[in-house]
């Protein structure tokens, strides 16, 4: 790729969002706009996300855009400089991924030292050889409404969502997070019961006790309330069971005082 764009490993300062990151498509995905596509996300936030597709080559050279918007290319080898294909809304409308990122009218800088320009006054520069040193340019980009980029991730299955996920050094989705955040924020934490053939989550106040959380399963827990059996979900994970939970020690037997916390499994001894 002549005068390609600089390789970048950039931190997203918002992880929800992936903006100056590479969306590579899975190889399951059919849809012939971006089948085995490789697309730059320039802009991702609340509003939508804007990226430009950087591996479909086109037969389109860059001295043809200057012939079209009558640029004299002083510059011959700029004319030389192959023109991608970067998406398919708006075919007519040209970016330039460049580096540094410079001063031009339309710039988004994407980092310190790079930018995507949408305005003619970097084509001129190029075609004078005072153009960027190091560029990509492309016709069309690929565009997603708000909220739709993460509605197609969440699409994925469970195999490609972890992988997704894995490659930008995550460990749970957005939505994930979203959930974990607000149950922060509002002072919630859940526990698990579980049966032969039911497990079940339970929303309760941080700081709730163990009688008033077998409340929450039903009043005649409470009533009845001798004891319950609680076990850290890594410890049962580790265990396998709850009765190698119990063999093992991790299974505990707590009186109506203790606090349950997060996580945690759950079995109310009662009478009745």
């Amino acid at each position: 790729m002549s005068k390609g764009i600089p390789r970048y490993t950039c931190q997203m300062k918002n992880q929800d969002f992936l903006t100056n990151h590479f969306l590579v498509a899975m190889p399951t995905l059919d849809d012939p706009n971006f089948q085995q596509s490789v697309a730059f996300i320039c802009e991702h936030n609340d509003q939508g996300a804007l990226g430009i597709i950087i591996n479909r080559p086109s037969n389109v050279v860059l001295g043809d855009i200057f012939e079209q918007l009558s640029i004299d290319a002083s510059n011959t080898e700029s004319s030389k400089l192959p023109v991608w294909q970067g998406g398919p809304v708006q075919l007519e409308r040209g970016f330039v991924i460049h580096s540094p990122a410079g001063a031009w009218e339309a710039t988004l800088k994407l980092a310190p030292d790079l930018g995507v320009t949408s305005s003619r006054d970097v084509l001129d520069a190029i075609a004078r050889g005072a153009g960027p040193e190091k560029l990509f340019v492309a016709l069309g980009y690929a565009g997603w409404a708000a909220g739709q980029l993460e509605a197609e991730l969440a699409e994925l299955d469970e195999a490609e969502a972890g992988e997704f996920l894995a490659s930008y050094g995550l460990t749970e989705s957005a939505l994930a997070r979203l959930i974990r955040s607000s149950y922060h924020l509002l002072g919630l934490i859940s526990f698990f019961t579980v049966g032969e053939d039911e497990c079940r989550a339970w929303t309760i106040r941080a700081g709730t006790s163990a009688v008033e959380a077998a409340g929450e399963i039903h009043t005649d827990l409470q009533k009845g309330f001798i004891r319950a059996e609680v076990v850290k979900f890594e410890d049962l994970v580790a265990s396998g069971s709850m009765a190698e939970a119990r063999n093992r020690g991790t299974l505990k037997l707590e009186g109506k005082e203790y606090v349950v916390q997060d996580g945690e499994i759950v079995h109310i001894r009662h009478s009745g």
